[in-house]
């Protein structure tokens, strides 16, 4: 635990990659085996990674990410994708349960049951449950973040891009269906020795008697 404690407190999000730095491909697939094992609300089957990796395609988004030094220069660039609600309730549910309750189709049918009544009533319209998908999605990619560290690997994670746009150009390319969205993003590289301004900074996080109250 101390390793990753460490780890957590030595990490930061770099405004700008080293260009000429390649993440290995042993490595990627590592990070993502770990994220794929991430856990899950209900072991939802709900989110997805496209990997972009340097070339044409990848540069052909930079103005969707509004030329942003850590997406242009990022050794790998992760970007998330999760269920709509519609998807999520009718489709991704059964297809969790079939996994889950392999030869139990009425353990499988009453966890589906329970899941599509439970949900629009927690959390009552589309919008709400759309955002409840994207949720899972930040799981994930914590665990990304602390696999890459592990791996001696710098990320920055990202929301600053036109999600209409960029959506809207991933389902005419096919990569994401109507009832998808990419909700945020994860660089991936090596700290570039010009990013003076976080390589100066220390790391500023809320004090610990701040952060943590204990009730016994």
């Amino acid at each position: 635990m101390k390793h990753i404690e460490k780890l957590m407190t030595n990490r930061i999000s770099p405004r700008r990659f080293d260009e000429t730095h390649e993440i290995t491909n042993t490595d990627m697939e590592s990070i993502i085996e770990a994220m794929r094992m991430t856990p899950a609300s209900y072991g939802l089957l709900n989110v997805r990674l496209i990997r972009l990796s340097r070339g044409e395609f990848k540069n052909s988004l930079n103005g969707l990410f509004y030329h942003q030094p850590n997406f242009t220069q990022a050794s790998e660039y992760l970007l998330f994708v999760v269920d709509k609600s519609e998807k999520l309730i009718n489709e991704t549910i059964v297809k969790t349960a079939d996994q889950i309750f392999v030869g139990e189709p009425e353990k499988g049918q009453k966890f589906v049951t329970s899941f599509q009544e439970r949900i629009p009533l927690y959390y009552g319209s589309e919008t709400l449950v759309n955002e409840w998908s994207a949720k899972q999605a930040y799981i994930t990619l914590g665990v990304g973040i602390v696999a890459a560290a592990d791996l001696g690997i710098d990320t920055v994670a990202q929301e600053g891009f036109d999600h209409l746009k960029l959506n809207q150009f991933m389902v005419e390319q096919n990569l994401i269906e109507d009832n998808e969205m990419i909700v945020l993003g994860l660089a991936l590289g090596k700290l570039s020795n010009l990013d003076f301004d976080h390589t100066k900074k220390a790391k500023v996080r809320r004090d610990k008697k701040e952060f943590i109250k204990t009730i016994k």
